[in-house]
C-alpha cells in the first residue's frame, strides 16, 4: 500500500510539474513578446514617492500601480 501510495504521489507531481512548466514558459514567451514591442513606463496615475499598503501581505503600492505601454520606435521590421 505504501509503494502505490508514493508512486501514486510520484505521477501526480509529475504531470503537475509538466503542466507548471508548461504555464511557465508560456508566461516568459509572452513578457519577453510585450517587453520586446513596447517601453514600459509608470503612469501618471501612479503616485510619486510611492507608499506601501502595511495591511498587504505582499508589498504592494496604495493606490495601485499604473503602467503605461509605449510602442517602441527603435523595432526593426523583419517584414520583407
Amino acid at each position: 500500500m505504501a509503494i502505490f501510495f508514493s508512486i501514486s504521489l510520484f505521477i501526480r507531481f509529475f504531470f503537475l510539474s509538466s503542466g507548471m512548466r508548461f504555464g511557465l514558459l508560456q508566461v516568459k514567451l509572452a513578457l519577453v513578446t510585450i517587453l520586446s514591442r513596447f517601453k514600459v513606463e509608470m503612469s501618471a496615475k501612479t503616485l510619486n514617492p510611492m507608499k506601501f499598503d502595511p495591511k498587504s501581505l505582499v508589498p504592494f503600492p496604495e493606490g495601485g500601480l499604473y503602467l503605461r505601454l509605449v510602442p517602441r520606435d527603435d523595432l526593426v521590421s523583419t517584414a520583407a
